[in-house]
């Protein structure tokens, strides 16, 4: 009887490597560089906040608040866009989502946080349109 080269552990580890590596290519070099870097803006406004790095997702209306708060902060002390915002958000979400990054916490967007984005595009000066 012939010795199986692999175990059913050695199997399994492999296989689940695979899997991450298939995962973590989902998204494209770009976009996981974004990603990356709105994170650390992320870590650093809690940390400066005082609050804990990740959201529980226990509580949508607090987790809705704390994103609009963010989105504030964003807007208010480094005067990014809305659009800039809306990336920022979705980096956060996916960090929150994914089991690797954190609590595995799905952060649906929330009426509130497109209230401040809309806010944020009024509040934003049209770009000047140049004449044909």
């Amino acid at each position: 009887m012939e010795t199986p080269c692999h175990t059913a552990g050695d199997i399994g580890r492999r296989v689940r490597d695979v899997a991450r590596q298939l995962q973590s290519t989902a998204l494209a070099a770009g976009t996981r560089k974004h990603y990356d870097s709105a994170w650390r803006f992320w870590a650093e406004w809690r940390q400066l906040a005082g609050l804990p790095l990740y959201l529980t997702g226990s509580d949508t209306a607090a987790d809705a608040r704390a994103l609009r708060d963010f989105a504030a902060y964003c807007f208010h002390e480094h005067g990014n866009s809305a659009g800039t915002i809306e990336g920022k958000l979705s980096a956060i979400r996916y960090h929150h989502l994914i089991p690797e990054h954190g609590p595995g916490v799905d952060l649906k967007p929330h009426k509130i946080i497109t209230d401040v984005l809309r806010g944020i595009g009024r509040r934003t000066a049209a770009p000047e349109r140049r004449a044909p």
